[in-house]
């Protein structure tokens, strides 16, 4: 195509789309000049559906409104200028945001037309935040950002991680669950992996920072890549006074908490206590005939001597303070059950004690040094 012939078939577009012939000075019309400019500058990547000319208090070649459909099958560029500091506006000549549903301009508004959404790119690093990245609004509210670099904010800006969520109170949304996370099937309804920092976290003023919800599988879990990493954390605010954590039924009333001081209630909601249980407790029990060497997670061993001798040997009594274990003979022979030390350790001043009867019994505490004290000796 010839330049001649461009230019006729721009005049040509022109005429069509914004006739100056038709302007209504009563109706106060105006048209867009720039239309066809755009339409010329993007050659045949651009094409103008419809011809619909709104009317502008403050008409003029320079600012002017045409409601119609773009076609563009090559790049469209928003604020060429890079004029945006990252505020969305649908006011003409001030926002330089890509805005849905049309703009107003001063001195007219359209109806229907300023309902908010839109996207805005900061292209200023002192201003706003988020320079390089895109700001998506609703209700000309900031609701989620990217940056630059790829992460995701929902209400904020500047995300620390991958994904970031902060619930807060704008443009009529109400607070709930910063993270709210469902499965159907098997699958886990919150999932979060990191090798370094939390895999999910949540932080909510007043409802529950991350919530899940599976049909079979698992409502949240954490999983850490690296032995460092700690899968997951409840952290209170400098004055907690709700509960660190706490488990529920459907219904929501509440099974267990861990409450603001740390302390564990199973089957209370009101731990009075570092543990309180409401209802039956268990422990570790073993049955040995030979000798034994009792390891940290052991409590009670049923020691039995009926073909010979035996030695039960306690834990080192610096594994736990407070740590408790219990050895009883069980048989009738006059075999010998030697509950011994660890190491250098005592048992009020000595190596080793001896249960020569059926069903004596010794329960210890530890000091948590070098020392256990008998708590109960049954002959």
């Amino acid at each position: 195509m010839t330049q001649e012939n461009s230019a006729e078939t721009t005049k040509k577009s022109n005429e069509t789309v914004c006739p100056e012939s038709s302007i209504d000075s009563a109706n106060r019309r105006t048209f867009i000049r720039k239309a066809v400019a755009m339409t010329a500058a993007a050659g045949i990547g651009a094409t103008l559906l419809g011809k619909n000319v709104l009317p502008e208090s403050s008409a003029g070649s320079a600012t002017c409104i045409v409601s119609c459909d773009v076609q563009v099958n090559d790049c469209l560029v928003v604020d060429n200028a890079g004029q945006n500091t990252g505020i969305y506006s649908c006011i003409l000549g001030t926002g330089h945001s890509l805005s849905f549903g049309g703009v107003t301009c001063a001195g007219c508004c359209f109806p229907g037309f300023t309902s908010g959404e839109g996207i805005a790119s900061n292209r200023f690093s002192n201003c706003n935040g988020n320079q390089y990245g895109l700001d998506f609004y609703t209700r000309s509210c900031k609701r989620m950002s990217i940056t630059n670099c790829g992460r995701v904010g929902i209400g904020t800006n500047t995300p620390t991680s991958t994904l970031e969520v902060i619930c807060t109170i704008s443009g009529n949304c109400s607070t709930g669950l910063a993270i709210f996370g469902k499965s159907r099937g098997c699958g886990t309804g919150v999932y979060g992996c990191t090798t370094s920092g939390p895999g999910v976290f949540g932080c909510s003023s007043s409802s529950c920072g991350v919530h899940g919800r599976s049909a079979q599988g698992t409502g949240v879990r954490g999983s850490a890549s690296e032995s460092g990493a700690i899968p997951i954390v409840a952290q209170g605010a400098p004055c907690q006074t709700a509960n660190l954590m706490q488990f529920e039924k459907s219904c929501g009333s509440a099974l267990s908490v861990v409450n603001k001081s740390g302390w564990l209630g199973i089957g209370t909601t009101a731990p009075k206590t570092t543990l309180q249980v409401n209802g039956s407790l268990s422990a570790s029990v073993a049955s040995k005939s030979t000798n034994y060497s009792m390891t940290a997670s052991d409590f009670a061993i049923l020691a039995s001597a009926a073909t010979g001798a035996i030695t039960i040997t306690l834990p080192n009594a610096n594994t736990a303070v407070g740590m408790m274990v219990l050895i009883k003979k069980t048989d009738s022979s006059t075999n010998a059950v030697k509950v011994a030390r660890a190491g250098s350790d005592t048992i009020e001043g000595a190596s080793s004690k001896s249960l020569t009867t059926r069903y004596a019994s010794l329960t210890l505490i530890s000091n948590g040094t070098n020392e256990w004290f008998i708590q109960s000796n049954a002959k």
